[in-house]
């Protein structure tokens, strides 16, 4: 069953085609909502060259497109009878992810180039369209170093594109790798001003001069401890973020120790028991690996904040 979020439409199957475009109306396809955080953490995975990863669709005039747009971010032409030329349906039906933005559209109801285009390209699709909220002037507004002017990526480009830590929560919260870290212009782009580091690397930062560091150089071995620093972190992230201080949490690979990090301070923030916690943080980065005795430690720690466990944690998946 579809989310309640997302509409549902019921119609017939039928194919035609019409000059560029082979168009494919299908049972299942359905437009939605997508927040700019989410499609920023769309563009900042390591899986960008991936050709069944991602589709961005921009919906403005030509002018405005070649003037600047969002990265990656391909152009919906129509040819002289107003069909959509951008893709073939097997093009399209092959992407995880298809998201179309014009330059301000905040809901599904308006009649505004980036819903009627979604609307178009929901046909040829079995999975949702989602349609950009704000737009291009609200997205550029919050992330412009993700602005561009180029129009063709080779895959060895999109290989190359540097890749922002995710956004935890909007504006405030990251994880990222230790590369990341220690790159000026990362601290310059998320305006990052605290870092919790969860390596035994020192120096990584590359300059701390109006930035709080909270170090925790914990290996990387199942019988390493971070349960015992959860509190001091938590702690730590709460107070930076009282501040309005956007905060970094990095370990060497942002998949293990970051990622257990940044599961127990989710837990802590919201309340939220330790499944929802990971599966928010697997919206927001795909490969989350956290070893086994993390795991069983972010199930303690479950306990201790909620008073008995929830979740499962022999289950598979984590």
């Amino acid at each position: 069953m579809l989310p309640t979020c997302l509409k549902q439409q019921q119609i017939n199957n039928n194919t035609h085609k019409n000059n560029n475009i082979v168009v494919v109306v299908a049972t299942m396809a359905s437009l939605a909502t997508m927040e700019p955080t989410r499609l920023y953490n769309l563009l900042n995975q390591k899986c960008l060259s991936d050709a069944h990863y991602i589709v961005l669709v921009d919906a403005r005039t030509p002018s405005a497109y070649e003037e600047s747009h969002i990265i990656t971010a391909r152009h919906a032409k129509k040819d002289l009878h107003g069909v959509l030329t951008l893709l073939y349906e097997n093009e399209l039906e092959c992407k995880e992810w298809c998201v179309v933005y014009d330059n301000k559209s905040q809901h599904l109801d308006e009649e505004s180039p980036g819903v009627t285009c979604a609307r178009i390209l929901e046909q040829s699709r079995k999975n949702v369209v989602y349609v950009l909220s704000g737009g291009y002037e609200r997205f550029t507004a919050l992330y412009p170093f993700l602005r561009s002017h180029k129009i063709i990526y080779t895959p060895q480009e999109l290989d190359s594109l540097f890749v922002y830590p995710v956004e935890l929560i909007a504006g405030c919260l990251y994880l990222g790798d230790a590369n990341q870290a220690s790159c000026a212009c990362v601290k310059k782009a998320l305006k990052l001003r605290a870092y919790v580091s969860i390596t035994e690397q020192e120096g990584l930062i590359c300059d701390t001069s109006d930035a709080a560091l909270l170090s925790i150089p914990v290996a990387e071995d199942q019988g390493a401890d971070l349960f015992s620093h959860f509190p001091n972190i938590c702690q730590f992230i709460d107070e930076a973020l009282e501040l309005k201080r956007p905060v970094l949490v990095f370990s060497q690979s942002a998949i293990s120790r970051g990622c257990t990090v940044a599961i127990a301070y989710l837990m802590h923030r919201f309340k939220w028991d330790l499944q929802k916690s990971w599966g928010h943080l697997l919206q927001c980065q795909r490969n989350v690996r956290p070893h086994r005795g993390f795991v069983e430690q972010l199930s303690r720690w479950e306990f201790s904040l909620h008073g008995r466990g929830i979740t499962n944690i022999s289950d598979p998946n984590y």
